[in-house]
């Protein structure tokens, strides 16, 4: 992606990019896909998918949902949904289509975008992108913290369950954002 090229070189301010990396997506896309796009229109769809990634964070964290990491469709009651209809500005969209590529965008947006718990989101998407990278370590950290202090959690379980979220950022976001008797009850369900 584009825009997490120029972020990782550096090109982009805390929200949005400086000209020298507008400019690179600018010839990137249309070395790409053959089409010129304006700043103002790599702009838009820029603050578009943030909107869409907050929005989507909202969903991960809300009691009760559940999604499919590879689809990024949400599941929700019909009560839940109305009430996020009323809340979130892309519920409806998100209901259709879900958020397919929400890991792409929690690389790019996780140091700009809270969650609605108020907090930044720290994890990212992979193991691959594990190492250097002081955000993912701390998510881990987290994770790892939480499960240190489950009491009665069997070493299979515990393994299981570390591996779990530790390959799939979507499921160790949302666990880290369960109530602690949701945890104990999904990691009892591995």
């Amino acid at each position: 992606m584009l825009m997490e090229e120029e972020k990782t070189k550096g090109n982009r301010k805390t929200t949005t990019f400086y000209p020298k990396g507008w400019k690179a997506i600018e010839e990137g896309m249309k070395r790409l896909i053959g089409r010129e796009y304006t700043r103002q229109q790599l702009r838009n769809k820029f603050y578009q998918l943030r909107d869409r990634y907050k929005s989507y964070e909202i969903f991960l964290f809300n009691i009760g949902s559940s999604w499919d990491s590879k689809s990024g469709q949400v599941t929700l009651t019909e009560a839940q949904w109305e009430k996020m209809d009323k809340k979130v500005k892309n519920a409806r969209r998100l209901r259709r289509k879900g958020c397919k590529h929400y890991d792409l965008l929690s690389d790019l947006f996780d140091d700009t975008s809270a969650t609605s718990a108020g907090a930044h989101s720290s994890a990212k998407r992979t193991s691959t992108s594990l190492g250097d990278d002081d955000k993912d370590k701390t998510g881990i950290k987290a994770l790892m913290a939480v499960l240190n202090g489950m009491e009665g959690l069997d070493n299979d379980r515990y393994f299981k369950a570390a591996h779990m979220f530790i390959e799939d950022v979507l499921w160790r976001k949302m666990f880290l954002g369960l109530d602690d008797d949701r945890k104990g009850a999904l990691i009892w369900s591995l």
